[in-house]
């Protein structure tokens, strides 16, 4: 659907038992031209959804599209964690929603009003792996006037109950660029994803993040992205997809 300037709050939402586990949005053109705000998981009016705010940039409209994957078969199985932290104006943090012990995590999200995100993706903790199976983690610049609160997300799945791969690429912007990059789940199907990009908090912020379908089967197989880089020098990155196999 064409949307036209300013910043846009949409959702999708689970039919019927469903649950939400993740979600995104993504925005035609480039990523001077528009920008992703929050990505979360919310429960409006007993339905369970996936709210996504984009931000176009320019003098004309532009396609947006918002998207959810839902778990069918209700909240067995799964816990959702929040965690938080304060930001004052212009101040950029980052926060780790952490799973539980004996849970994975399959997706996560951000929330701060009008943030500029850098980073909403799975992370590895101070485990005995390397796999970014521990928690959520949320970047983002506060772009109010005011003190807000920066919330992470993580949806987390018990262990050994689904069979988890977790795959990312990493991704270069060269200055003034946004680098589009996905990654693609070679057996069975995406549950989560997410990306990140490093740099000057004024330089970097992401412009999109959603599950993508490569396969043309109207069922996501991967993730997708788009990182911009505002700098005049190389910022560095990176796309997860988290697959059910």
């Amino acid at each position: 659907m064409d949307f036209g300037v300013g910043g846009f709050d949409s959702f999708a939402a689970c039919v019927d038992d469903g649950v939400v586990i993740s979600g995104g949005g993504n925005i035609e053109g480039s990523g001077t031209q528009g920008r992703m705000r929050s990505t979360y998981r919310a429960v409006e009016g007993g339905f369970s959804e996936w709210r996504t705010s984009l931000v176009n940039l320019s003098g004309a409209a532009k396609d947006m599209s918002f998207f959810a994957i839902c778990k069918e078969s209700g909240m067995n199985g799964l816990k959702y964690v929040t965690a938080k932290r304060s930001l004052e104006p212009d101040q950029r943090r980052s926060v780790k929603a952490k799973c539980p012990d004996g849970y994975r995590v399959v997706g996560g999200g951000i929330f701060l009003p009008d943030p500029v995100v850098s980073a909403t993706a799975p992370y590895d903790g101070r485990d005995n792996d390397s796999k970014p199976d521990d928690g959520w983690k949320a970047t983002a610049v506060n772009n109010q006037a005011i003190e807000r609160k920066l919330k992470a997300q993580a949806v987390c799945r018990k262990a050994g109950t689904w069979k988890l791969a977790y795959k990312s690429t990493g991704v270069g912007a060269a200055g003034g660029t946004t680098a589009s990059a996905g990654v693609l789940c070679t057996e069975g199907t995406v549950v989560g994803g997410g990306a990140l990009i490093k740099g000057p908090k004024d330089e970097v912020r992401l412009q999109e993040s959603y599950p993508a379908d490569t396969g043309g089967a109207d069922t996501p197989d991967g993730w997708s992205a788009g990182l911009t880089n505002l700098g005049a020098d190389q910022a560095s990155g990176a796309v997860h997809a988290i697959c059910k196999l």
